[in-house]
């Protein structure tokens, strides 16, 4: 069971975490200071200081957070699931843009990229071999890594900013090159 201090101190934790995820719907997650987010918290800055000792352990929090909240799905068991896995992640990160466009438009994104992003391409790679294991593993991975880009926050954001598309056709955009994808697998294979 835990102490009463450390239930205090998560709780704290807490309350610092939600208090950048509030100022990130109207600040750019590079400008916040700590002392901005100390003042928001309603706590004085060592106080955040001791829970947090630098920037970077409490951007590395906010990004564990973060992820937590998009509830992202995760890799399916099967390869010819692949496709429709782009439909619920993308309607997860249509749900909450201002935590997506946060993570993307920070220093957030590359602790993302290189945990989160790195473990879905991994297991997107291990899907593909063991459906095409007679298959050449370069080709393998430069086809898990196309499959990877269109399982991602920053394609879904391209479709939807950039070009505008509406959801559904981000989703048929992103459905289509992963099963185009697979089926050039699938006739190498043959």
């Amino acid at each position: 069971m835990k102490s009463l201090n450390e239930k205090h101190a998560e709780m704290t934790r807490e309350l610092v975490l939600e208090a950048v995820i509030e100022l990130i719907k109207d600040h750019e997650v590079d400008s916040l200071s700590l002392k901005k987010i100390a003042e928001h918290a309603g706590m004085s800055e060592r106080t955040l200081y001791r829970h947090f000792s630098n920037r970077d352990l409490l951007m590395e929090a906010l990004a564990v957070k973060l992820h937590q909240q998009l509830d992202l799905p995760s890799t399916p068991p099967r390869a010819d699931e692949l496709p429709d896995m782009a439909g619920t992640l993308y309607r997860k990160l249509d749900a909450k843009p201002h935590i997506v466009l946060a993570i993307l438009h920070s220093e957030l994104y590359g602790q993302i990229l290189n945990s989160k992003a790195k473990d879905r391409w991994d297991a997107v790679k291990q899907l593909l071999a063991e459906r095409y294991p007679e298959t050449p593993e370069k080709l393998r991975d430069m086809t898990a890594a196309n499959i990877r880009y269109y399982l991602n926050a920053t394609t879904w954001h391209y479709y939807r900013y950039k070009f505008q598309l509406d959801l559904d056709t981000c989703i048929q955009c992103a459905q289509l090159a992963i099963e185009q994808a697979l089926k050039g697998l699938s006739e190498i294979a043959k």
